[in-house]
């Protein structure tokens, strides 16, 4: 099917990510912030009474919470924790080796643009702890040269991960695991069925049903060159909006920035053509919030000509929109697939 672009400019902002709506009748609205798997997290809910939007609210902590505590590679007491550690014969549940599998599903499908067991590396690096100086450069180069590939493999009635090479992997979903949260939520939100929900994660954001007034939400994509400033909006609807970029999170080393999200290839932080990826899913699929939350980033790597040709010839449903470095006064071009992205002039 032919790819349309939608790019709609506007010449001031309309309207805001989690703008606070005016009571309406037999509508209740609920927000909350909290912190959780490094990022600020904002929910609102628009549901029929504050009992049932505050219930939700609560839950929707809860969620975010626990797929920290079962993901993150920092907590003694989670999967990926004991996976690194343990390697094979670590005891995790059937829920992270599912993950897992997804992880290396869309390894393949990208050709390892998408890594999942960069843990190391990214150590190294210092990513996660504000590191401010370039990796030695022998354990550097054993770490990229490291075999990551693994295999879900069956033991005695139990599936377990193990490394092709049998060495113990590291293992970082830090490029998929705000996806999974929204996954994990989402599936919670079709029991509750609530009139609307918004929920960010920051780069990852579930769009479902309509606000309080009736109207789609209304998402705030930065300016990757700028990042205090809204560059455009995309409405949404049931949709799920993952977007990667280096302008966020970034350590500063003799004066040069480097992003946070690695190149599996050179083991360097990502230096490209792309500014940003935007990717957007609908929210009925099972695995959209991870999957799209893993291409996101691994469009990012690909560059403007990969992820242009791997969306042409993906099986997977996803729309993008991409920040092309330009020599322009604005300091990018917008390639947009089909997405409604109001632009701020």
């Amino acid at each position: 099917m032919k790819k349309i672009i939608y790019v709609v400019f506007l010449t001031a902002i309309t309207t805001a990510l989690l703008t606070v709506f005016p009571s309406c009748s037999g509508i209740s609205t609920s927000e909350n912030v909290f912190f959780a798997m490094d990022s600020v997290v904002q929910v609102k809910i628009a549901a029929k009474d504050r009992e049932i939007s505050d219930r939700i609210n609560k839950r929707i902590q809860e969620i975010s919470k626990s797929v920290e505590n079962q993901i993150s590679k920092t907590i003694e007491t989670s999967d990926i924790y004991k996976l690194n550690i343990e390697g094979a014969g670590a005891d995790i549940s059937g829920d992270t080796i599912e993950l897992l599998k997804l992880s290396k599903y869309i390894k393949d499908i990208t050709d390892g643009a998408f890594e999942p067991a960069l843990g190391e590396i990214i150590d190294l690096w210092g990513i996660n702890e504000g590191g401010n100086e370039l990796p030695q450069r022998i354990e550097f180069y054993a770490a990229l040269e490291k075999n990551k590939n693994y295999t879900v493999e069956e033991t005695d009635g139990k599936e377990i991960i193990a490394a092709e090479s049998g060495e113990n992997l590291s293992f970082d979903l830090g490029g998929i695991g705000k996806g999974y949260a929204i996954d994990r939520v989402n599936q919670y939100l079709k029991r509750e069925r609530p009139m609307g929900v918004l929920l960010s994660y920051v780069s990852s954001i579930l769009a479902l049903g309509k606000t309080q007034k009736d109207e789609m939400w209304s998402i705030g994509i930065k300016n990757p060159l700028a990042p205090e400033k809204v560059c455009g909006f995309i409405g949404a609807t049931n949709k799920i909006i993952s977007v990667s970029g280096g302008y966020e999170r970034y350590s500063e080393i003799d004066g040069i920035k480097y992003g946070h999200i690695i190149d599996p290839v050179t083991g360097y932080p990502v230096s490209n053509d792309l500014l940003c990826v935007v990717v957007v899913m609908d929210s009925r699929g099972d695995n959209n919030g991870a999957i799209s939350d893993a291409l996101s980033t691994a469009l990012y790597i690909m560059g403007k000509q990969g992820a242009l040709d791997f969306y042409s010839k993906s099986i997977i449903d996803f729309e993008m929109i991409l920040f092309v470095k330009a020599d322009t006064e604005k300091g990018y071009d917008i390639i947009a697939t089909n997405v409604i992205f109001s632009e701020i002039e």
